[in-house]
């Protein structure tokens, strides 16, 4: 019997370090999905500011001829928005 428990004990370590590195690499993933998340918003905010900011200073929102690119191409060339 005690010959039978050997090779069973390897099998139960073997099975218990995948679940770990299993969990590791679930956790990892979770993480890295909740850090594109928060970039995601991030950057949707932005976008949101720029837009109004267009929308202030030119009494419309961009055409589609235009695009997004119109928004902060505009921020770049802008004299007033750099800092003296």
């Amino acid at each position: 019997m005690a010959h039978m428990q050997l090779p069973f004990r390897k099998i139960c370590l073997i099975v218990l370090v995948a679940l770990a590195i299993g969990m590791l690499g679930v956790s990892a993933r979770t993480e890295m999905q909740r850090k594109r998340y928060s970039r995601a918003k991030i950057d949707i905010s932005d976008l949101q500011t720029e837009l109004d900011r267009f929308q202030y200073e030119n009494g419309r929102y961009p055409t589609t001829e235009e695009g997004l690119g119109t928004l902060f191409n505009a921020a770049e060339m802008d004299p007033d928005s750099c800092a003296a």
